[in-house]
């Protein structure tokens, strides 16, 4: 059965889009890791995403390939992450029509689990790849 995640995008979307992948570093500039990079670790092949950029969610992903180490992908910002990584490849379907956060309802993400990708006042979590429940990704595949 395949697990759910979102993925926060803003800045590498068309990017990571355009080559059918996911990649987040091993460390930050101050040499620590972030929980929602490695959640890469955790993606296996068929799970779906959610992915979320300038406050929509514009496309479903399914997974190819568990994560592997990789240097930065050429095409993302190299201002805002250097080093190695992990790299997902995904297949992308970009949605017809995106869906906004405000119109995703506030009671399915009031009820994801704390580790999730919402707040408590159901604005989205700075980070990266955040796990969704299955409730959540049942609801919002069918639409």
């Amino acid at each position: 059965m395949p697990h759910y995640w979102w993925v926060n995008q803003n800045q590498s979307y068309a990017a990571e889009q355009k080559e059918g992948l996911l990649w987040a570093p091993l460390k930050a500039s101050d040499g620590s890791s972030r929980p929602h990079w490695e959640t890469m670790t955790q993606v296996e092949p068929g799970d779906l995403i959610f992915h979320y950029a300038n406050q929509t969610v514009k496309a479903v992903s399914t997974v190819l390939a568990k994560a592997v180490g990789s240097p930065r992908p050429a095409g993302l910002p190299a201002d805002l992450w250097a080093g190695n990584g992990r790299l997902v490849k995904v297949e992308y379907r970009q949605a017809s029509k995106p869906v906004s956060r405000h119109d995703i309802p506030e009671a399915w993400k009031l009820d994801e689990p704390q580790h999730g990708p919402f707040q408590h006042d159901a604005g989205v979590k700075l980070g990266y790849l955040w796990p969704v429940s299955k409730d959540f990704g049942d609801k919002s595949a069918r639409g």
